[in-house]
């Protein structure tokens, strides 16, 4: 039994520390700080601990998920809301209804990117000016240094890997003549290779345009 003393008023057990309230049977917890912000200080939200347990192949041990909001000073400061976990190695999912489809189309962190020996000696690539280049879509300026051949034109790897390898249509143009059919590229769960069947011309800048789906 948890007995924290305070006023009951309604269906909320009001308390210096925040709220515990009751609605139609759903317990919700409302955690709320008593300081209050200035021009120059926010008060970060209350901590809420969620403790199950699991099975690390000898005993029960618990597994905890955190959650606590974080805020910016200023006037309309920026509020994060953060997760964290401690216990299982396993991997840790935040499942929220619809943010799956919404994150698909929307992409997330920012793509490494690496060139191959058969970009040449000195070449560089780099997401485009005024474009971003996420883990969905992207437009690359890929510079080709000297010495070009055919293999490992260059890398792409995701921010977070897919559970299956990716979906993706990649595209290689040159500016003045077009489409670039010699590139071909392979996906898998953490990136895409993009290779030359045919040595790329030295020193020249060519655009890479990718979209990638899947999980």
């Amino acid at each position: 039994n948890l007995t924290v003393p305070g006023t009951m008023t309604a269906n909320m057990l009001q308390t210096s520390y925040g709220g515990i309230r009751v609605n139609a049977g759903t317990p919700v917890v409302l955690v709320n700080g008593t300081a209050n912000a200035t021009a120059t200080s926010c008060v970060n939200g209350g901590y809420v601990n969620i403790a199950g347990f699991y099975w690390n192949g000898s005993a029960s041990t618990m597994d905890q998920m955190n959650m606590q909001p974080s805020c910016v000073p200023g006037a309309n400061g920026a509020e994060t809301l953060n997760f964290t976990h401690t216990g299982s190695a396993g991997p840790f999912t935040v499942a929220v209804a619809g943010a799956e489809t919404a994150q698909r189309f929307a992409g997330s962190g920012g793509m490494t990117l690496a060139t191959g020996a058969a970009a040449g000696s000195g070449a560089t690539i780099g997401c485009a000016s005024g474009h971003t280049c996420d883990s969905v879509s992207g437009t690359l300026t890929l510079t080709t240094g000297t010495a070009t051949t055919t293999g490992a034109l260059a890398t792409l790897s995701f921010p977070t890997a897919h559970t299956a390898s990716a979906n993706c249509v990649v595209n290689t143009t040159l500016a003045g003549s077009g489409a670039v059919n010699t590139v071909e590229w392979a996906e898998t769960t953490t990136g895409v290779t993009l290779t030359a069947d045919a040595a790329l011309a030295a020193s020249t800048g060519y655009a890479v345009r990718y979209w990638c789906g899947g999980q």
